[in-house]
């Protein structure tokens, strides 16, 4: 397992432009610290509108997704974002369920049906046609880590990196492209690498300020307010168990430690981060039917390399 280490020192300094790309409004909640340390030449990307928890809000699809972006503007002018610094991307969480469905039901890799194939592929397409021109912007590029915890995530992860990759072979640029954990072993387990991590991998520690306004941002997701608590109440329920081993932490203490990593130029993104695919995507489903990761997004990535 590799150590964790600060930063390179000249990763906020200068005239470095960053961009970061997440799936969801509220997943830049936890990298609220790095978000304001690369504020002033950053852009900020969501690729999806966030409205699949609509039905259970009882609102309709276009009016939880406009809630959902207004808070992550506010949400964001709390950590010192400019309105014009944002980017939506807009595309559907109740289009990807759906679809990642209609590729598990296919027989096996070759037999995915036309159609199915076709939907799949020019999402992939639109989303990295409108990530190109902000990647093309970017000096370092920062997205969700690929941890099979998610499958908005991993894909959000995966659509990234091949644009990344695309324009480095058009420009001959190098762009550093880190990742931000969610999950450590699975969706229970939030926000670290896990154990058998290789490479190396940074952390830094929020100063009073930052952490304040960490807090702050936190507000600004009203519609998120149970799960962030929820949340909150699982980190402090961690620290406890933790005291047992002599190292107890709370919520705060918690948050106030942001890690990331370098992208793995080697990675193969057909296999399971786990090695047991039933620790990929936990309690990940549509309408009753599991989404899986060899059937959905492993499927989905083999589509996109044909």
């Amino acid at each position: 397992m590799a150590s964790t280490t600060t930063p390179p020192a000249t990763l906020f300094t200068g005239d470095l432009r960053h961009l970061f790309v997440f799936a969801h409004q509220d997943d830049d909640l936890p990298y609220a610290g790095l978000l304001q340390r690369a504020r002033e030449h950053a852009q900020v990307a969501w690729v999806t509108n966030g409205d699949g928890l609509a039905p259970a809000a009882g609102m309709g699809l276009e009016e939880y997704a406009e809630l959902r972006q207004g808070e992550a503007v506010a949400a964001m002018r709390m950590l010192g974002y400019d309105r014009g610094q944002l980017h939506f991307l807009g595309h559907s969480e109740l289009f990807f369920y759906p679809l990642f469905i209609d590729l598990k039901q296919a027989r096996d890799d070759d037999s995915v049906p036309g159609p199915v194939r076709d939907r799949a592929i020019g999402a992939a397409r639109a989303i990295q046609a409108a990530l190109r021109p902000l990647i093309e912007a970017a000096d370092v590029v920062w997205t969700l880590a690929w941890q099979g915890g998610h499958p908005e995530h991993d894909l959000t992860h995966y659509f990234t990196i091949q644009t990344v990759r695309e324009v480095e072979a058009a420009t001959g640029r190098t762009i550093p492209v880190y990742e931000l954990p969610a999950y450590e072993l699975t969706v229970a387990v939030p926000l670290r690498f896990a154990p058998w991590h290789l490479g190396e991998r940074h952390r830094i520690s929020l100063t009073p300020a930052e952490m304040k306004r960490k807090e702050a941002a936190f507000t600004a997701y009203r519609s998120q307010a149970e799960l962030t608590t929820l949340f909150r109440r699982l980190i402090n329920l961690y620290g406890l168990i933790s005291a047992l081993r002599l190292r107890p932490f709370t919520f705060r203490s918690f948050a106030r430690q942001e890690e990331f990593a370098p992208v793995p130029g080697n990675r193969d993104y057909t296999k399971s981060t786990h090695g047991l695919e039933w620790f990929d995507y936990m309690f990940e489903d549509y309408e009753g039917e599991y989404v899986s990761f060899s059937g959905s997004v492993a499927r989905y990535v083999k589509l996109l390399q044909r």
